[in-house]
């Protein structure tokens, strides 16, 4: 992630990047700047609604959605909908956080340094990484909402979207009474309406009878097209391997006998996830968006609604 240009919303993507966003999102560098405008002019306008409203954090938006002003105005009432309601998950983040910074430390979430050659960041989730006897399922949800942020401010993510492995290894039927089934549920929600980046593929490795448990409870929150790009690996890595070039993943998921030897770790992963969320510009954004300043007004959100009614029925 490259800190941005002041003259930003210049573009900064990379060539292979920038054909791709313009292709599959309708990114025109000709019309950018006023489908920006636009669409923070419709933010100005609903009372109800207070959130960022800089040229970065609007271009992620609209690139969520393909440029599609109706539907990034949806994605980000769902999106502020979410942070309003659920404070304890969205407002104090901070990477300097004692208990958040553990929760990245123990490495329940992190990044691989390396995108695949498609320019998709890839996303591990490991059930092994929580500490349950040390922060609460709303704490460790705090720190892993840090890593949605990131990716939202990384244009190569924006565009080429992401890549979720989840490992299920050590995990027991106690890990949904730790997380609970109304933060699965919402966590589920999320990735379906609100996560403003291009989820490419979740893939399940070790999954087990939390899968079993917990699968049946999200599926019918995701779309068929979600659904589809889920792959339930059991506990068979050479199926992993075939979606995941075995030279990007870390030592630890490759056979002891390998030709791809990785020369990164599960620990080198998880220093790389805590560096770059404990960037000067990175913290600066995650600073002003979990402020506590933004958020929907349901009072001004339920008034706005009725006012739609009543103007509809007098000009219909």
């Amino acid at each position: 992630m490259e800190k941005l240009p002041a003259c930003f919303p210049v573009c900064t993507l990379d060539k292979h990047s920038a054909e791709i966003a313009k292709k599959e999102l309708n990114d025109d560098p000709q019309q950018r700047e006023s489908a920006i405008q636009t669409f923070r002019d419709w933010i100005e306008q609903q009372k109800w609604l207070k959130c960022p409203t800089d040229d970065f954090y609007i271009l992620g938006i609209l690139r969520a959605r393909k440029f599609s002003q109706l539907r990034a105005r949806t994605l980000l009432e769902n999106l502020w909908s979410v942070m309003t309601k659920k404070p304890e998950w969205y407002v104090g983040n901070d990477p300097e956080d004692p208990i958040q910074k553990k929760v990245l430390m123990d490495g329940s979430s992190f990044m691989l340094p390396n995108r695949d050659a498609k320019g998709r960041r890839i996303l591990f989730f490991r059930a092994s990484g929580i500490d349950t006897s040390a922060y609460t399922a709303d704490e460790l949800n705090k720190a892993t909402i840090m890593l949605y942020d990131y990716l939202l401010m990384d244009e190569v993510t924006q565009v080429n979207g992401i890549i979720v492995v989840v490992d299920l290894a050590d995990s027991s039927p106690k890990d949904i009474t730790y997380l609970g089934f109304s933060g699965i549920k919402t966590q589920a929600e999320s990735f379906q309406k609100s996560l403003p980046f291009r989820l490419k593929a979740i893939h399940v490795y070790r999954g087990g009878v939390l899968i079993d448990t917990v699968w049946p409870l999200i599926k019918p929150l995701w779309s068929e097209k979600l659904r589809n790009r889920m792959h339930n690996h059991g506990s068979s890595l050479d199926q992993l391997y075939e979606h995941i070039d075995m030279s990007l993943l870390p030592q630890e998921y490759l056979p002891d006998d390998s030709i791809h030897k990785s020369p990164i770790t599960i620990q080198d992963c998880i220093d790389y996830t805590v560096q770059e969320l404990s960037r000067n510009d990175f913290k600066d954004y995650c600073y002003k968006v979990h402020s506590g300043l933004y958020g929907i007004d349901w009072k001004l959100k339920d008034d706005n609604v009725l006012q739609e009614s009543f103007r509809k029925l007098h000009t219909s």
